[in-house]
């Protein structure tokens, strides 16, 4: 009996599954999205309608602004606060501030963002936070 249960739990599964992956799209709005790192759950940003982004980069908290048209993006001048942050942490911190600093598009689908740099290179993958 669990045989047949699990059997067919699987074919339902298949069934509402989609056969090609989405396709990232050139053109979304990023107002009011939120996106995380996935290697570490302290690292997001949060899009403002206002074109204010606010987010932490896994120490210290951040503010900013971005612009959007169409698939170009551009993010302001970052201000955070100022801790101490010592090791891979603050490593990991760096390198992202300076990847949001690099950044001139994006694409994305419904929960992954491509953050691109000038010459189209991919610079960093983030997972969407508010996809609920």
């Amino acid at each position: 009996m669990k045989f047949v249960t699990l059997s067919l739990a699987a074919v339902f599964l298949a069934a509402c599954s989609s056969t090609a992956p989405a396709e990232p799209e050139k053109t979304f709005n990023l107002a009011g999205s939120e996106w995380g790192v996935e290697a570490s759950s302290d690292i997001f940003i949060q899009f403002q309608s206002d074109g204010n982004v606010i987010g932490s980069g896994g120490c210290n908290n951040f503010g900013g602004t971005y612009e959007q048209n169409g698939a170009d993006l551009a993010f302001g001048p970052i201000r955070s606060t100022k801790r101490g942050c010592m090791g891979e942490v603050g490593r990991m911190e760096s390198t992202f501030f300076k990847t949001l600093g690099d950044t001139r598009s994006a694409e994305g689908s419904h929960l992954v963002l491509i953050l691109r740099g000038a010459d189209g290179t991919p610079l960093l993958e983030l997972q969407r936070r508010d996809w609920d």
